[in-house]
């Protein structure tokens, strides 16, 4: 597994860890995060059911954003919370042109631990947008409750945390 990396705005005492582990078998990209969080920050009020929850970023989530490398590409984000809560969307344009999913083949789940939770994605290839076969990406975790801790698999070294950045997608196949 790898380390995601803590935003440098994080708070100095955050001992918060997010790990992913990624698989790629030709027809399923296999994503695995744990998180190590000492208190973890939910709202039961969110569906469990749907993929369309919105706003469900203010709360402890991890993510994983995907496309077929193509700058002209839009990409798919998806998120899932301790609780099992789920939000799909599709990017076209970084906060100016998205849409909400409502239905994808991905399969996602989520378990709390005593050390935080675990939660997998099995997102089928006819869920990622795009062509081509290469497959690009980030991994992010948002987490906390007072002060909110963000991670990256790939970091932009931002001053404020900004996820929506497409060009610091990378390879994530096998990672």
């Amino acid at each position: 597994m790898i380390i995601l990396t803590p935003h440098k705005g994080n708070a100095t005492d955050n001992t918060d860890q997010v790990m992913v582990d990624m698989k790629y078998d030709g027809e399923a990209l296999s994503v695995r995060f744990e998180v190590k969080a000492s208190d973890l920050n939910l709202n039961e009020e969110f569906s469990r059911a749907s993929w369309v929850n919105m706003g469900l970023w203010e709360f402890d989530v991890v993510e994983v954003f995907l496309q077929r490398k193509n700058p002209e590409n839009h990409y798919l984000e998806l998120e899932i919370s301790p609780l099992g809560q789920k939000l799909a969307i599709l990017i076209k344009k970084p906060r100016e042109d998205f849409a909400t999913v409502e239905l994808v083949n991905t399969e996602a789940s989520a378990e709390i631990t005593p050390e935080g939770f675990v939660a997998t994605f099995i997102i089928k290839d006819s869920d990622i947008p795009g062509a081509s076969g290469e497959i690009i990406g980030n991994a992010h975790a948002c987490l906390g409750k007072r002060q909110r801790n963000h991670f990256s698999l790939f970091d932009g070294n931002e001053d404020k945390p900004d996820f929506h950045r497409p060009e610091l997608f990378q390879r994530i196949e096998d990672i």
